[in-house]
């Protein structure tokens, strides 16, 4: 059972973007670890600005986290999301974490994270978690849970992810990183991509969370950014 992590919630039939009503409610005072949810998003959003098609049938959530916290921890927030993610869906059909912020099944995206955060200066005061999973359709270029597991509900879906991410979440603000980075690596996406000129696979995180590319003749160029450019994949 999730500890801080629903204690307060909120659902609605529709919004523009739960992550943008989680900001609302944040900005009014709700407390650390209200949840939102909605039965369909008529402007949700990935990151970079993308569209995020939200089909009927599938999981809208965000949740509130309130700091201050380190800017650097914050800009971890959406790594150890995806590892409670993935924990939460790998019972259902095998997954992977395609750093920083997606799930991938059968090699295509069923889980989308975006954590849109506020502060000053090094200090994160708040952050809002927005997660997107593609549970009953997607677009033909994604995947869905129903795709391998025919009678899982949404309900059941919504359960075993906010119990995952309430003790992910709570470890990282907890202790950090770090002890996270082997599960991460274990469950990481191992595609190929480029950055500023340098080309190779997905090799393993670093213990700061920074993703290590390694070339066919064995350079290895750390990323701290997501701005890679994937080859094979959209």
């Amino acid at each position: 059972m999730a500890e801080w992590l629903g204690t307060n919630r909120h659902h609605v039939k529709q919004c523009p973007s739960t992550n943008d009503l989680c900001r609302q409610l944040a900005d009014d005072g709700a407390p650390h670890g209200t949840l939102v949810t909605a039965t369909i998003q008529t402007q949700g959003r990935g990151r970079g600005g993308n569209d995020w098609q939200s089909l009927p049938g599938n999981l809208f959530m965000s949740f509130l986290v309130r700091g201050p916290m380190p800017a650097e921890l914050a800009a971890r927030l959406s790594l150890s999301a995806g590892l409670g993610i993935h924990e939460s869906l790998s019972q259902w059909g095998a997954c992977h974490i395609k750093w920083p912020n997606d799930i991938l099944m059968n090699g295509k995206k069923v889980c989308g994270i975006l954590v849109e955060s506020t502060g000053s200066g090094n200090l994160v005061s708040t952050a809002v978690i927005g997660v997107g999973i593609n549970v009953a359709t997607a677009p033909k270029e994604r995947a869905y849970l129903r795709m391998v597991a025919p009678d899982v509900t949404l309900q059941e879906v919504q359960d075993v992810v906010v119990q995952r991410l309430d003790f992910r979440i709570e470890e990282l603000l907890t202790v950090g990183l770090r002890p996270q980075v082997g599960a991460i690596n274990e469950r990481l996406w191992k595609g190929r991509g480029s950055v500023n000129g340098f080309s190779g696979v997905c090799d393993s995180l670093s213990p700061a969370g920074h993703l290590i590319l390694r070339s066919a003749d064995g350079q290895t160029k750390r990323v701290s950014s997501a701005e890679i450019q994937w080859e094979g994949y959209a």
